[in-house]
């Protein structure tokens, strides 16, 4: 059965809203990435902080999912990655500024 043009449209719908959230959650890691890279590599931050850091995330957030310390940790080693394609016209990351209190 072919389909609708009303089922296309919520089909190429349904398609840009799954890549605007893919767009941002990429942006998110990448500011988490970049936040976590400084702080630990500049050694403003000592061993554990990053353990210490996902912890405080789950007790304060209960039920958030996603920031365990190895994933932590691959947000750092994807900004480090790609850090230096963000200035190429091939890569448009753009990261929210963070901070943690």
């Amino acid at each position: 059965m072919p389909c609708t043009k009303s089922a296309k449209l919520l089909c190429g719908g349904q398609a840009k809203a799954l890549s605007s959230v893919n767009q941002e959650q990429l942006a998110l890691y990448y500011g988490i990435g970049r936040f976590v890279s400084y702080n630990t590599r500049e050694g403003f931050w000592g061993r554990g902080a990053i353990a210490t850091i996902s912890a405080q995330l789950r007790a304060e957030l209960p039920g958030i999912r996603g920031f365990s310390e190895s994933n932590i940790k691959s947000m750092r080693t994807f900004y480090e990655e790609w850090r230096d394609l963000k200035a190429s016209r091939y890569c448009r990351i753009e990261y929210k500024s963070i901070s943690l209190p």
